[in-house]
């Protein structure tokens, strides 16, 4: 895949993280922001989608959030780059309860393109690839 802003990019993940009420936690922000920092993966989207007790849909960018949990995920911020759409937020609004909430990421497989290169060092080429969902694999 080929980006004007990034150049190569490796396929895209989105994740949903759901979070019990409105209380959003910073916890996972540590193992994610490891997985960033040795290249496995690159955040490149970030949003926080609340729904209120009325039903009410709202979405918040990490940098709008002052509440310490979600200042945690603001080291994600230098990634943002808003491709997440309106469509995305109300599909995501729709798997949220009353007083409910969510932080939707889109995530770069970044070492695919490390591999990709090492392929090329070597003198071969990546003709496939794709994804298995677990839930076809025959129990091991």
């Amino acid at each position: 895949m080929y980006s004007k802003e990034f150049g190569s990019i490796g396929p895209i993940d989105y994740v949903v993280l759901l979070f019990r009420g409105n209380k959003v936690s910073g916890r996972i922000v540590q193992k994610i922001s490891d997985l960033e920092q040795s290249g496995v993966i690159r955040v490149i989207d970030l949003v926080f989608v609340i729904k209120d007790a009325d039903q009410t849909l709202r979405t918040m960018d990490v940098r709008d959030f002052g509440d310490k949990a979600v200042e945690a995920f603001a080291k994600f911020s230098h990634g943002i780059r808003g491709w997440l759409s309106s469509d995305d937020v109300e599909t995501i609004g729709t798997m949220l309860a009353e007083d409910g909430s969510a932080a939707v990421m889109l995530i770069e497989n970044a070492w695919v393109q490390k591999l990709k290169q090492e392929v090329s060092c070597a003198d071969a080429r990546m003709i496939s690839k794709g994804r298995i969902p677990h839930l076809v694999l025959p129990d091991a």
